[in-house]
């Protein structure tokens, strides 16, 4: 479909001047175009994806409306196995920026899988990446990572570490039988 504009907003609470905002920056889009676009409005919070559908529905004292209602996408639980595909592994970000809040089992698995589904990307974009999903953790998964990369044997083997790995202990093999 043809869409003149799309206006995105990242949500994690509540925010009472968004139905105000909303309405002030879609009419100025609309002016512009003379089109009318989509607002949407991305959640990890159930409560303000609910919040988010109607906090721009506005009533004058004599009954006139005036309403905005977005496009919510609630990453809830069941997205994040979806965000966290290598076959899209810039999604990988969402799904940390969704589920990385807490301390949990879920929070540390997120985070792993995100890093380990970024090693998908191009090798220009895995640093930019790796460096956005760190600077999203709170210190108690930073410490479970810094911790978790000490422990060798605790870190998942890629298939391109190991192909890596392989490589160099064959290469170390044959030069020991070679000198030997």
């Amino acid at each position: 479909p043809d869409i003149p504009w799309i206006l995105v907003g990242v949500q994690r609470r509540k925010d009472p001047q968004k139905g105000q905002s909303w309405h002030l920056a879609t009419s100025v889009l609309l002016q512009g175009d003379g089109r009318m676009g989509d607002l949407v409005v991305i959640t990890a919070s159930r409560s303000v994806a609910r919040w988010a559908e109607r906090v721009a529905q506005h009533r004058g004292g004599l009954g006139t409306r005036k309403g905005l209602t977005p496009v919510v996408l609630h990453l809830s639980r069941r997205e994040i196995e979806a965000l966290l595909d290598p076959a899209a592994p810039e999604l990988a970000l969402f799904a940390v920026w969704a589920r990385c809040r807490g301390r949990g089992a879920e929070a540390r698995r997120v985070a792993q899988r995100a890093l380990e589904v970024t090693e998908a990307l191009p090798e220009r974009l895995q640093a930019a990446q790796t460096r956005a999903i760190l600077a999203m953790l709170g210190e108690h998964l930073l410490g479970f990572l810094k911790e978790m990369s000490m422990d060798v044997n605790q870190i998942p083997e890629t298939k391109a570490s190991r192909a890596f790995r392989l490589f160099f202990e064959n290469r170390g093999r044959e030069a020991g039988k070679a000198e030997g």
